[in-house]
């Protein structure tokens, strides 16, 4: 027959080999994690200020680079986030055509605040696949993934806003870097 001690014995061992387990597969998934880092991307803004009068238009550089990793990879989806209140409208020229999946026309509402910025309310996604693992293959990073045209609300005057980028997916084992610009409304 079993004595209470020895129970408690048990007990505690179990305690401690579960513990040691839960260390252990920290230890191996955190190390199998800086394994996987594949590299960096960046995507930016020229300029990084905007100015835009009331009601008015101007037009920015949507920019990719790949910081470390290989250059050419399976593609990207990015949403770019603003303010609505601020902003009438965002809309994409001139993108890059190779593995161009589509991207938005109509923006959808950031419910679930997705840039961590609780002034912008809406974004637009676009998106470029490369099946091969080559993208982009025409052009090797740094370049241009496009215009974006972005216009005042008529009446946002003496306001400051800006527009932020999110990664909806990126490469296996790539971090998105981001610079966001600051739009500004005299």
């Amino acid at each position: 027959m079993i004595t209470e001690m020895e129970k408690y014995n048990m007990k505690k061992l179990r305690y401690i080999n579960n513990i040691n387990i839960i260390y252990v597969l920290f230890f191996v998934l955190t190390g199998l994690a800086s394994f996987t880092h594949a590299g960096d991307l960046l995507v930016s803004f020229t300029p990084e200020y905007l100015t835009i009068l009331p009601g008015e238009s101007e037009t920015l550089q949507l920019n990719y680079d790949v910081l470390s990793g290989k250059k050419g990879t399976t593609g990207l989806t990015l949403r770019i986030h603003y303010n609505s209140k601020l902003i009438s409208s965002v809309l994409f020229e001139d993108m890059y055509g190779e593995g161009l999946i589509g991207h938005d026309y109509t923006a959808k509402k950031d419910t679930k605040d997705l840039d961590n910025d609780p002034k912008t309310d809406k974004f637009l996604c676009i998106g470029w696949v490369g099946i091969t693992g080559d993208w982009p293959e025409i052009f090797t990073p740094p370049m241009s993934l496009g215009k974006i045209i972005v216009q005042a609300m008529p009446d946002a005057i003496h306001s400051e806003s800006f527009i932020n980028i999110t990664a909806n997916s990126t490469p296996a084992g790539y971090s998105l870097n981001v610079q966001r610009m600051t739009v500004l409304i005299p």
